[in-house]
């Protein structure tokens, strides 16, 4: 009588899983979230069209960022595949972990969870003794600084052509990067 009352104490925990979300459920929201992938994806593909480095830089944080505030769901939709699906969605499982580790707020990018970034919480410099300056303040003096070096005296690039490749720099990083991400999620 005793061991039959541990075994099936042992199979509690199990029963209680299978109460939580459905696996059409689960199916549901992944679909959901490839939808939403795809629509960031041409997004970002898109992003070539028109603007300084920049505004380019801005409109990528803005892109992403709502990912970066997923993490909790990402990695709960993770848990209820893995529940469900047993091996069969391994890349979708990869796919949405990888995802979650993602984090766009850095110094460059200096937002709260939830906050859409912008031109004024967007920051560039440290390059060339510049000091560290918003991109609206930056776009704001491009035309002022746009030939000025960078360092006067010595031959260097101009002030905005450093903080133009800065922008790139940060915005081609991240593209590479999350074109993959969420090409693993779509393709999964």
């Amino acid at each position: 009588m005793a061991i039959t009352t541990v075994l099936s104490n042992f199979h509690i925990p199990q029963r209680l899983r299978s109460l939580g979300t459905s696996s059409a459920q689960v199916e549901q929201k992944l679909e959901h979230l490839k939808k939403k992938a795809t629509g960031t994806h041409t997004a970002l593909s898109l992003r070539s069209h028109g603007g300084t480095p920049l505004t380019q830089l801005v409109e990528f944080y803005r892109l992403v960022s709502p990912w970066c505030d997923r993490s909790a769901e990402l990695i709960e939709l993770e848990r209820d595949l893995a529940r469900i699906d047993y091996g069969q969605a391994t890349k979708a499982r990869e796919a949405l972990v990888s995802l979650a580790a993602q984090e766009e707020r850095n110094e460059f990018n200096r937002t709260l969870p939830g906050q859409v970034p912008s031109m004024d919480t967007t920051f560039l410099g440290e390059r060339f003794q510049l000091s560290t300056k918003t991109a609206s303040y930056w776009e704001s003096v491009r035309e002022e600084l746009g030939s000025k070096p960078a360092i006067i005296g010595k031959p260097h690039p101009p002030v905005m052509e450093v903080i133009d490749d800065q922008a790139l720099e940060l915005l081609n990083d991240g593209l590479d990067q999350w074109y993959q991400l969420l090409f693993d999620l779509m393709a999964s």
